[in-house]
């Protein structure tokens, strides 16, 4: 067997048979030559070749080092594979307040960045918000991850929701929502509960929440809007203290890390 790599965004595992390849060799040629994207040629004696082989690294490309999902969204927003903090698919990653970078110990309105009620003028003045959305000092994503990224909006959300096929089930050991979109790319979403004052509600807790960056209008003047997902209502839209912890998960619309 001779098996090679290329650069398929998403590398996914394709097995060309050697029947198939051979249909476009004449019988009178007695090797096959493979000519990679970088210029590279790979030649092998055609008799010795039982198939080819696109291996799948397991790797998606990256965007500032971390990996993202090309979902084919109409805004061409690409969502990140995993939470920030994550190290692996089943890690939920951290819980961070809203407007604040970094994990705590404890989530009350005390030791808040912008303790009790906040109009959304006192969030401007405070340098939090601009336009109904965190700044880019108050984004997690951005400021963890790098200008690349930040953190998505209600209307990402919408989008997200409106362009996927969302389905309650079981990835990588644990539940959770997997969106698959037409172009058939996934992102999975854990059930990771939240933390709130001094305890964290974990995945035994049947919901789990993600921020948005976006500032909730109408629901009163210490929350803001997130999304909650759960097998019995769904994954919709909901609001939540801004002192709570969240998970988040980053978007971004910049160009692919160069191939290594």
């Amino acid at each position: 067997m001779f098996i090679f790599q290329t650069d398929f965004t998403m590398r996914k595992t394709i097995i060309i048979t050697l029947s198939l390849l051979l249909s476009f060799v004449t019988m009178a040629q007695k090797k096959i030559a493979i000519v990679m994207k970088n210029g590279d040629v790979a030649i092998n004696k055609q008799e010795l070749i039982d198939s080819i082989k696109i291996v799948d690294d397991g790797k998606n490309p990256t965007i500032g080092g971390h990996e993202f999902v090309d979902l084919g969204l109409p805004s061409g927003l690409k969502w990140a594979k995993m939470n920030i903090g994550s190290t692996s698919l089943s890690d939920v990653g951290a819980f961070i307040s809203w407007g604040e970078t970094e994990e705590k110990e404890i989530y009350t309105s005390k030791n808040y960045l912008a303790p009790g009620s906040k109009t959304e003028t006192q969030l401007e003045e405070m340098g939090i918000i601009e336009n109904r959305v965190l700044t880019k000092e108050h984004d997690a994503a951005y400021v963890v991850w790098g200008e690349k990224w930040r953190m998505p909006t209600e209307n990402d959300f919408r989008e997200l929701l409106k362009s996927t096929t969302a389905e309650w089930t079981e990835e990588f050991g644990i539940p959770g929502f997997k969106l698959t979109a037409k172009n058939g790319n996934f992102i999975f979403f854990p059930l990771n509960g939240h933390k709130a004052n001094e305890f964290k509600i974990d995945r035994d807790y049947p919901y789990g929440r993600y921020w948005t960056a976006s500032w909730s209008d109408g629901y009163g003047e210490s929350v803001s809007t997130s999304y909650e997902i759960s097998e019995e209502y769904g994954f919709d839209k909901t609001i939540d203290n801004r002192f709570n912890g969240l998970c988040i998960r980053p978007v971004s619309k910049a160009d692919p890390d160069p191939e290594e």
